[in-house]
């Protein structure tokens, strides 16, 4: 039998279900996620917050319509945005096929202090 899917569910920006991550093995894991779901509605905020070091990541990605070809390369300012994303154990990723889209993604580990 098929599963009823709400009109909430069907707009979702984004959806996630039945999420499990474990750090670590035996005695010593860590379960940071045992059976998580979660439905993101468009046009909202939300932040996934927890203890330092459990493998939370912020992501900032920008898309462009221009004609692609970006590269990380001396003297562009893409590479000072790596080097300074680097020094916080961050970095960036670049997806910039001939012809475009360009899509430029900062992750950034967050710490909670």
């Amino acid at each position: 039998m098929a599963e009823m899917t709400t009109d909430a569910e069907a707009r979702a920006a984004a959806r996630a279900e039945d999420l499990h991550r474990e750090y670590g093995r035996g005695s010593a894991a860590v379960h940071a996620l045992r059976g998580v779901s979660v439905t993101l509605a468009p046009g909202t905020f939300t932040a996934v917050m927890g203890p330092s070091g459990s493998g939370k990541t912020t992501l900032l990605s920008v898309r462009d319509d221009g004609r692609g070809g970006a590269a990380l390369g001396t003297g562009t300012g893409l590479t000072g945005l790596a080097e300074r994303l680097a020094a916080v154990d961050g970095a960036l990723r670049v997806d910039s096929p001939p012809g475009g889209p360009t899509v430029v993604t900062a992750e950034l580990p967050t710490r909670l202090c």
